[in-house]
């Protein structure tokens, strides 16, 4: 008997029982929703006949979802009970299976016939569908959503025994590990499950990433059973270090185990216990450090190479954090070279390298020239061995001042986080890109709204919240550009209350700033500070606090959470002398800028010079013609989509001629820009635009704005 219509038939059904038509939408949402079940089909005309009005219609087809259980239930008792006692067996003791195949049928219900079942049940559709639409004696089945449940509760109604007792057949028959696993929990078979949850979770420990799933399977099983066996304990453990909780309570818990591992004599618990509570220690404990050394030397057979790199990576973080530069650039030399030696691991390292790494004494060639032997041997894709190459490569290319290039790489990374699950830590770099990128292209919007987004799940997490001071940072620098001078002051009045800041005298650094112990922090809680003192035209107030800022940035270099303290210096003392006129604030403003692009060129970094937003945008056009770093002033020109370079042009018949700046102005003119405009093009107070303007009318021998266009046209100047 033909128990379910296709959708052309149940298209034609409908229209002849209650003259019903639907949109294609609807049949298919009914459609996917009973599988064509006939005799549902015939309810819910009954039903959708006596609803005219075509709004009412569509809201109970919307609402219409497998939570109307009752009718299908009722339908399924009906077919069940009048199957023969041995397909009746069969149908239920099936039912935990996922999908059927006739060898997993057979084990399941130890029933010979059981292929020969599960054929017939297909040919009378007893809701089933083929996974293959080429059936054959292989063939997987799987049962509609809904009987299969209404199959299970009547399988548990005859007894938990017969249900666990399937469960625990279909595990130990079914080939995939993972299946496995989930029917163990099922039956409730504990010592199974946790030898197949352990032995699942072996090669998952030794690549350092433990999956979501893992996690779930151990939180289902009692929490007796998770504490009396070692390797459970190190699976929850290793996560929460996994995640960024790293500290002493952590490495303390994992340390225990590893002498638990090492009084049973498992020497592969043992070792991965260390590697965990080494990744643990962040590289500050030196003593664990020394042995994991000491168990490489004395294990061979079972030390790894990959392990040994990764636990000499998290020895610099250790130094990079305490600001150990010569250490670091040990390591990270040696690093290097076990890479060139051992290709295979670039995977391992590249997920693990950071802003910092970036500002070594070896600068970024290395590491560029690392992206291109990484995207050479795992070409381009979204697993976990491509995460290195995006998450490097964005933050790499910021640096070069390829802004679209750093925003693909850094959005791919975030997709591949979100698609594996378990790395939010590894955020910090695809935000740093987004946030600068967004800054430097003006995008503000987008900008703000990404820091609302994300902001609340960065404070949250321990592993990253420090970075919320670089979120705070990019956007009072964009409050700063967009004028909203009421919430960048707001924002600096938040910080000075949690950090005790005195706003009258910056040049006092509070105790609680003074007892941060990560510096980058407590430069970016200054950095943010001056710029609100920019905001309230507190001039003098900045400069204290940027001096600050770049007397902490002397030790540790990089600029994850903020700018250059000199760019901030440098735009800071420009925007003075626009206020003021003070000559002595314009070379300040170049001394500053000077300083910043022999460092930045060093580098090979033009996105040094990115960070404090279009604000710099004057003072670099201003500074191109006599700079010694032309090239490099010329490539971020180039990234904030500036023109190269405004030169000084001669009005035809006139010993006149215009600036570099007058240029730039009369290109805004003849685009229709107002004062206004310009000075916000420019960064540049209303008054100097005024004053620039006035100066061109008078030297083009004018009187207006449309005389002036007027006047460049015909002696096409530009």
């Amino acid at each position: 008997q033909t128990l379910s219509f296709s959708l052309d038939e149940t298209q034609a059904y409908l229209r002849e029982q209650q003259a019903i038509d639907l949109s294609a939408e609807q049949l298919a949402h009914l459609q996917s929703r009973t599988d064509g079940w006939i005799a549902g089909l015939r309810l819910l005309a009954l039903t959708l006949g006596k609803i005219d009005n075509p709004a009412e219609r569509d809201a109970f087809i919307t609402q219409f979802s497998r939570s109307n259980r009752l009718v299908f239930d009722l339908l399924a008792e009906e077919v069940l009970a009048h199957q023969p006692a041995q397909m009746r067996d069969f149908l239920l003791q099936t039912a935990v299976l996922d999908e059927l195949t006739p060898d997993l049928c057979t084990a399941v219900t130890q029933n010979p016939a059981a292929p020969q079942l599960l054929a017939d049940a297909y040919r009378r559709n007893l809701f089933l569908t083929a996974t293959d639409p080429f059936a054959s004696a292989t063939t997987a089945y799987r049962y509609h959503d809904l009987f299969a449940s209404l199959l299970r509760r009547k399988l548990q109604e005859q007894g938990p025994d017969l249900f666990q007792a399937a469960h625990h057949r279909a595990a130990t028959a079914h080939p995939d590990p993972a299946q496995a696993i989930a029917h163990f929990l099922q039956a409730q078979s504990w010592p199974a499950a946790v030898t197949a949850i352990v032995a699942h979770s072996l090669p998952q420990l030794r690549r350092r990433y433990l999956t979501q799933q893992t996690l779930d399977w151990v939180h289902q099983l009692p929490q007796p059973v998770v504490a009396q066996n070692h390797w459970l304990q190190l699976i929850t453990t290793f996560h929460r270090a996994q995640v960024g909780e790293i500290g002493t309570a952590v490495v303390k818990k994992l340390m225990s185990i590893r002498d638990a591992f090492r009084e049973a004599n498992d020497k592969e618990g043992e070792y991965l216990a260390l590697l965990a509570a080494g990744q643990a220690s962040g590289g500050y404990d030196e003593s664990i450090m020394a042995e994991n050394h000491r168990f490489f030397q004395e294990n061979p057979e079972i030390a790894r190479p990959e392990d040994e790199i990764a636990i000499i990576l998290s020895v610099a973080w250790g130094a990079l954090d305490r600001d150990k530069w010569p250490q670091f650039n040990q390591l990270f030399s040696q690093i290097l070279g076990m890479l060139a030696q051992m290709p295979s691991l670039y995977h391992v390292v590249g997920q693990g390298f950071g802003v910092p790494f970036l500002f070594s004494d070896l600068g970024m060639a290395p590491l560029e020239k690392l992206l291109v032997q990484m995207r050479a041997a795992h070409g381009d894709g979204e697993q976990l061995v491509h995460l290195g190459l995006y998450s490097l490569g964005g933050i790499v290319h910021f640096y070069k001042g390829a802004l679209d290039e750093a925003l693909r790489n850094g959005r791919t990374t975030r997709r591949i986080i979100k698609k594996l699950g378990n790395l939010a830590w590894q955020n910090s770099s695809p935000n740093f890109v987004e946030l600068n990128v967004l800054l430097a292209q003006g995008d503000y919007a987008t900008l703000h709204r990404f820091c609302q987004e994300q902001l609340p799940q960065v404070a949250a997490d321990p592993s990253i919240s420090f970075s919320a001071l670089g979120f705070q940072f990019t956007q009072a620098v964009a409050f700063w550009h967009q004028g909203q001078t009421e919430a960048l002051i707001e924002m600096g009045q938040k910080l000075a209350d949690k950090y005790q800041i005195d706003l009258l005298d910056p040049q006092r650094l509070p105790t609680k700033v003074e007892q941060t112990a990560y510096l980058p922090v407590k430069a970016a809680v200054l950095l943010i500070m001056g710029w609100t003192a920019l905001a309230a035209q507190q001039f003098d107030h900045a400069r204290q606090y940027f001096l600050q800022a770049l007397q902490l940035h002397h030790n540790f270099r990089h600029t994850f959470l903020g700018c250059h303290p000199r760019l901030a210096l440098a735009c800071l003392h420009w925007l003075w002398h626009q206020e003021s006129g003070e000559p002595g604030q314009l070379a300040q403003a170049e001394q500053q800028l000077a300083l910043l692009l022999d460092d930045a060129a060093q580098r090979g970094m033009p996105g040094l010079l990115l960070q404090n937003g279009r604000v710099v945008l004057p003072l670099l056009h201003h500074a191109l013609p006599n700079s010694h770093h032309a090239d490099l002033i010329q490539a971020a020109l180039a990234a904030f989509g500036e023109p190269g370079e405004f030169r000084p042009i001669s009005i035809p018949n006139s010993k006149e001629s215009l600036t570099p700046r007058e240029v730039e102005v009369l290109h805004l003119l003849m685009a229709g820009a107002t004062n206004r405009q310009i000075a916000e093009a420019l960064v540049v107070t209303t008054r100097t635009a005024k004053a620039h303007v006035s100066s061109i009318l008078q030297k083009l021998g004018v009187s207006s704005r449309t005389q002036a266009v007027a006047a460049a046209h015909d002696l096409s100047l530009l």
